[in-house]
């Protein structure tokens, strides 16, 4: 498996009694997949990531603020109820709807673990490849026989939220102005802080993210906004932090070792370790911390002369190496789409930006309004 952190499950018993189970027993998991669309008929209102062939009266919603388009539609799949078997029988795999039920014969207790992974791990991951679609368990329920029902849960360790003074906020924003208005004249520093901002979404709960399983990308984050400011190499890290003033025993146990974590850890990469639990925990803690001291580190800059560190004033260049490779990558883009997998191209259709002009369509768009002006566009 690659570099996940692992899952600390619980089952909820439903019904029955663990203490009843007799081995070998046979377990069924039923999955509740989600997106549903491709699997049963969904709500009108729901966002849709697929649409039936033939299908009619669809629209897209455009959030021209964010960038985000989503289809919706009156046409539904009709649900599936299939069964299949696998590896000779050994498993059974049916769907009714969105809803995956797989069984299996256990010889032991040992086996639930491992066989409740697979289902909700593996399984999505490789029907994902298969469909195309980012499929995931929303949630998982295991019968073991006659005996015992379960749900199967995950334990959250501690989340921070922050405390704030309800009459501190006008004062916070009123010292973040001297900031942005000194910062943003450094791209270096713009750059830094917005991987510092990536870094806090992805920990937070307001985001929308697990930050129990995004731990090594939010010290990726961090050790990105060290590498932005400094470079990654640990002895010019050292060098640029005592310059500002650091003490070695702060340089060397939290800012270098975020950079450490980058290269030791691998979060940029693919990995076959799996830490265990008690190796997760440190890595979720780490993370948190190492947020805190790359904050720290950018508040600190912001209260320095920049002109007494000239890298901070630096321009954003260009680089004839990444000219030279982006221009690679478009005649890649001139090439046809490789897929051994299939003798034509998968059905898909664009949905575009209405205020692209035609000439950037593949289809007429209309008129944009009178009063629409592009960035950039003179009168």
């Amino acid at each position: 498996m690659s570099f996940n952190l692992p899952d600390n499950r619980i089952l909820k018993v439903t019904e029955g009694a663990w203490r009843d189970v007799v081995y070998p027993a046979k377990a069924i998991v039923q999955l509740k997949l989600v997106p549903s669309d491709y699997f049963e008929p969904v709500s009108e209102d729901e966002s849709r990531s697929c649409v039936p062939q033939g299908g009619t009266d669809f629209r897209f919603l455009l959030n021209g603020n964010n960038g985000r388009m989503t289809l919706h539609g009156k046409t539904m799949m009709p649900p599936l109820s299939v069964t299949f078997d696998i590896n000779d029988g050994a498993w059974d795999v049916s769907f009714v709807g969105a809803t995956m039920q797989i069984s299996s014969n256990l010889d032991s207790e040992d086996r639930i673990n491992s066989f409740l992974t697979n289902c909700e791990k593996i399984i999505p991951a490789l029907l994902s490849v298969c469909l195309g679609i980012a499929i995931r368990s929303d949630e998982t329920l295991i019968r073991i026989g006659d005996y015992v029902e379960a749900r199967s849960e995950t334990i959250f360790a501690p989340h921070t939220v922050r405390v704030i003074d309800p009459d501190s906020r006008i004062q916070e924003l009123a010292d973040s102005l001297p900031v942005i208005v000194k910062c943003m004249d450094s791209a270096r520093y713009v750059l830094a802080a917005t991987y510092l901002r990536e870094a806090i979404e992805f920990n937070s709960s307001y985001g929308q993210q697990n930050p129990y399983v995004r731990s090594l990308e939010t010290i990726l984050g961090c050790a990105k906004v060290i590498e932005v400011l400094f470079s990654g190499q640990n002895d010019t890290i050292r060098d640029k932090c005592r310059e500002l003033g650091i003490d070695d025993d702060v340089i060397e146990h939290e800012i270098v070792r975020i950079n450490m974590a980058r290269s030791k850890l691998g979060p940029a990469h693919s990995s076959r370790f799996v830490p265990n639990s008690t190796e997760a925990e440190v890595l979720r803690v780490f993370a948190s911390r190492a947020i805190v001291t790359v904050r720290e580190l950018l508040l600190l800059i912001s209260k320095k002369r920049f002109t007494d560190f000239p890298y901070l004033l630096e321009p954003a260049g260009r680089s004839r190496d990444k000219e030279a490779f982006l221009e690679k990558l478009r005649e890649t883009l001139e090439r046809p789409t490789w897929r051994p997998s299939g003798d034509s191209e998968p059905r898909n259709f664009a949905f575009h930006d209405p205020r692209l002009s035609g000439a950037e369509q593949e289809n007429e768009a209309p008129a944009e309004p009178s009063d629409a002006r592009r960035v950039g566009e003179s009168d």
